[in-house]
């Protein structure tokens, strides 16, 4: 199977104030991962400021992610990202519903925010289901996230 390996700015984690985690620049990271596409981003990270980016800021940011990945030809997307971005889009982005099954893929709650607000572990695994109305997609399209499965364990 043939994947594209793409790196998007849009993916790095939450700016916060003294928590300096610039990327690599462009040249280095293609360097150490050379099968990876590194076209799309910056040749220096200059995204980060010294000022607090604002949730608000950041939920735009992952939502942005998903009209992104609406757009990709791929019927599967595997996206690597911090767990804050992915907690403020999917817990209070208005444009996106997150449902949550059970063991039996049945929808257990939609609309409840406790469980896209469960913090995001370290090297966990969270597949989802992602749908949207096609008429929309020019304009901001409301995503529905089916939460399919949930793992801590996949690195061990």
């Amino acid at each position: 199977m043939l994947m594209r390996l793409i790196c998007l700015n849009v993916f790095q984690v939450i700016n916060i104030i003294g928590h300096f985690s610039y990327r690599r620049d462009r040249h280095d990271l293609m360097r150490r991962f050379p099968s990876w596409d590194f076209s799309s981003i910056t040749p220096y990270d200059e995204t980060w400021t010294d000022t607090l980016e604002s949730e608000s800021d950041c939920r735009e940011r992952g939502y942005q992610s998903l009209l992104w990945a609406s757009q990709q030809k791929e019927d599967g997307i595997l996206m690597v990202t911090h767990g804050g971005l992915l907690r403020f889009t999917l817990a209070d982005h208005e444009n996106v519903v997150t449902e949550f099954v059970n063991d039996k893929c049945d929808v257990v709650s939609t609309g409840t925010r406790n469980d896209a607000k469960d913090r995001f572990e370290n090297c966990e695994l969270r597949a989802y289901e992602m749908s949207w109305d096609d008429n929309d997609i020019m304009e901001r399209p409301v995503f529905t996230m089916k939460e399919l499965c949930r793992s801590t364990n996949v690195i061990n």
